[in-house]
């Protein structure tokens, strides 16, 4: 799977808010930063569920709704109307000092183009902490250090962090220079734990690719077997001897 292909744009009004990407086994669940949520609310005139994920060319889902959100830790898991023609990303792990990419859609760029243009930002994860409950040390969240540092690419948060093909956390803010133009050389991210725990959730049930450390999901409907124990027998009075006389 090329990855570009699970990665969307977020639109409402016909104009661009941020990035979002496929994160779900059903293909219907998106993951984006919660401003962009709160942002939509705020300026769009038909509001959060007549916006549209774009992936690709004019291939568009609408948002049916909000399934989890962490306005702290900025981010926010959205259903689509139906599923994706495209499959989801990996979730994976952050690890200092890995090397990763950035990959969004810019909103300074036209959103009625056929191919969708794109931005890449390079780097390396810096910051990653331990995450345990309660440390004083933990952090949902860590650094992008890019090498390729480039102006004015707001309408990227929401993007997915990849180490490889796999998403490890999704962009939420950027540093800004004196003209107040983001300026991608360092962002914050939210890291892809704290995010796949919560969509994990008894009351959330996201099915999350590559989540649950590895193990898949139960399945939701199964058959019994013919034979559920090969290879076992009766005992017969042939192992009476071994059974002490008592069969």
């Amino acid at each position: 799977m090329a990855f570009q292909n699970a990665i969307c744009r977020i639109i409402a009004d016909d104009l661009l808010f941020g990035t979002g990407f496929l994160i779900a086994d059903d293909q219907r669940h998106i993951l984006t930063a919660n401003h962009v949520v709160t942002a939509i609310g705020e300026r769009s005139r038909g509001g959060l569920f007549a916006t549209k994920a774009r992936f690709g060319d004019e291939n568009d889902r609408v948002i049916q709704s909000i399934v989890a959100q962490n306005k702290a830790e900025d981010w926010a898991v959205l259903r689509l109307d139906r599923a994706a023609a495209v499959q989801p990303l990996e979730y994976g792990r952050p690890t200092d000092n890995a090397v990763c990419r950035a990959w969004g859609y810019p909103n300074i760029l036209n959103v009625g183009v056929k191919v969708p243009s794109n931005a890449i930002i390079e780097g390396r994860l810096a910051d990653v902490r331990a995450l345990a409950d309660n440390a004083a040390n933990s952090s949902a969240h860590f650094k992008l250090i890019a090498t390729n540092a480039t102006h004015d690419l707001r309408g990227i948060s929401g993007a997915p962090v990849l180490v490889g093909n796999s998403w490890v956390g999704i962009v939420i803010s950027a540093n800004y220079d004196a003209e107040d133009r983001a300026y991608f050389n360092q962002i914050s991210a939210c890291r892809s734990e704290t995010i796949v725990k919560a969509c994990e959730n008894e009351n959330v049930n996201v099915p999350i690719r590559g989540g649950r450390y590895g193990v898949p999901a139960l399945p939701t409907s199964y058959s019994w077997p013919r034979e559920p124990f090969p290879g076992l027998k009766h005992f017969s009075e042939e192992h009476a001897r071994m059974l002490h006389g008592r069969l």
